[in-house]
């Protein structure tokens, strides 16, 4: 009988790493080593009789020793690691799940917080509001109360005739003036103050006849504006305490609240109307609206109780302002002419200073002539040295000579030119200062004189304010 000898088949086991570090497998015992299992990789052979089929065995495919003690070795450390990874991963989700639970409450807590501020911005806005309705109620009645007077005044032309006859001589001196002061020259030849002032005073009349006309149809369009803006307002409010009695209810809800909506509806909001900016602007718009709208009857409604008074009164303040404007004007030229006279005696002075400054550069210059040709003459006879004593010692002085006399000559120019500009700037003062003794004349002596008739008995004036002297 032959025998054949057949390598023993490898057990197979699993190991891990114990607490200690060892290299254990699954039966709890230690791993043997490399010398042991070579010996009993060389004690472990089959005999088998050679009548017996073989087991079919692949060399080339099965691993050798040292693979197997290695494949083992990766199993047990990629079993360590993959373990590892998830007691990482376990504590990293863990720690995840309490940072993410603290901030959902915080932001619960904030938007219960800001819930509360709401509702209280809703009260402080609800209150404001209703304060305005109120207010923009009552002047909206004392309008359209306002509104009948002027119809039943614009019936009468009793007033407006008499004010019609007593601007008649205002309006004579007031042509007067403009036809004098288009007289003016130069740059004085403006539309200032003055003259705005006598073309509103010639105006007044016809706004006069206008103004009850216009007052009725102003107090028509307030009123539908202030309406308008009381409706918003009433609007705003009502909407606020729909939005304050919902905020309310959300205000009380808690964890432990059932029948919650789903967190699906969270899409909704993204066509919400506003955000918490616009909708604080949104209601103190409203309010300056309505405060606009507001003032603008009261503004219109004391105009309306004053158009008899305004009739009478609105020509004097026009003739009032012509007068302290026109004063203020010859003032005011009196001291521009002034102020130029003084600069023309400056420019006098300074062209003659400035003519005497010529003066002596000129004979600096001269004076220059003869240390030049010294200059040059050394020079010219030092030429004549022969050899090494042929220097070039003495040429700054030549050199600085002409230097200072191309400055002398530069200064020279530069003064001429000056003098020449002050000629010109002399010129303009005196053109000036004619231009301003035409308008003294004319606004001073003319034109403060006519506006003294104004007072006069044969105007057949009514009324006669005090006017503003400065």
């Amino acid at each position: 009988m032959h025998l054949i000898k057949t390598p023993a088949r490898p057990r197979t086991s699993i190991s891990y790493h114990d607490n200690n570090g060892s290299s254990r497998c699954h039966s709890g015992r230690s791993l043997v080593s490399s010398v042991e299992l070579d010996r009993l990789n060389t004690a472990a052979t089959i005999y088998r009789p050679l009548s017996q089929s073989i087991i079919k065995y692949d060399v080339l495919n099965t691993p050798v020793e040292n693979e197997w003690r290695m494949l083992n070795e990766k199993h047990c450390k990629r079993s360590i690691s993959e373990r590892n990874s998830a007691r990482k991963l376990a504590d990293e989700v863990i720690d995840i799940v309490k940072v993410i639970d603290h901030e959902t409450k915080q932001r619960q807590l904030i938007s219960t917080h800001s819930l509360g501020a709401r509702i209280s911005s809703l009260s402080y806005w609800k209150e404001k509001l209703n304060k305005e309705i109120v207010l923009m109620r009552n002047i909206m009645y004392e309008l359209s109360v306002s509104g009948l007077t002027v119809k039943s005044f614009a019936t009468s032309q009793m007033n407006l005739e008499r004010h019609l006859e007593s601007i008649t001589c205002p309006l004579i001196i007031s042509l007067k003036c403009l036809d004098e002061r288009q007289k003016r020259i130069g740059i004085d030849a403006i539309r200032d103050k003055v003259e705005n002032n006598l073309y509103k005073e010639i105006d007044t009349l016809k706004k006069c006849q206008r103004r009850l006309k216009d007052l009725s149809t102003k107090a028509e369009e307030q009123l539908k504006t202030s309406t308008t803006a009381l409706e918003a307002l009433e609007r705003d409010v009502r909407n606020k305490t729909h939005a304050q009695k919902l905020d309310s209810e959300m205000y009380q809800l808690h964890n432990k609240v059932e029948k919650l909506n789903s967190s699906e509806l969270i899409d909704n909001m993204t066509t919400a109307f506003s955000h918490p900016l616009s909708w604080a602007k949104h209601s103190y718009d409203n309010m300056q609206r309505s405060q606009k709208e507001r003032e603008g009857c009261m503004k219109l409604c004391n105009r309306i109780k004053e158009q008899i008074k305004w009739c009478e009164n609105e020509m004097w303040n026009h003739s009032n302002s012509v007068n302290v404007a026109l004063k203020v004007r010859v003032q005011t030229l009196l001291i521009v002419r002034n102020n130029l006279q003084s600069h023309l005696q400056q420019v006098n002075t300074r062209i003659q200073e400035q003519e005497k400054v010529a003066e002596k550069i000129k004979e600096a210059i001269v004076d220059k002539e003869v240390p030049l040709q010294i200059a040059q003459t050394r020079l010219q006879e030092r030429n004549k040295r022969i050899e090494m004593e042929l220097c070039r010692d003495i040429v700054v002085e030549l050199v600085a000579i002409r230097e200072e006399v191309v400055m002398l000559k530069s200064k020279l120019q530069a003064v001429t030119r000056s003098i020449e500009r002050l000629h010109k700037v002399q010129v303009k003062l005196e053109e000036e200062i004619r231009v301003k003794d035409t308008s003294l004349d004319i606004d001073g002596r003319i034109c403060l004189s006519l506006r003294k008739n104004i007072q006069q008995d044969n105007c057949k004036l009514t009324y006669v304010p005090v006017l503003t002297v400065m």
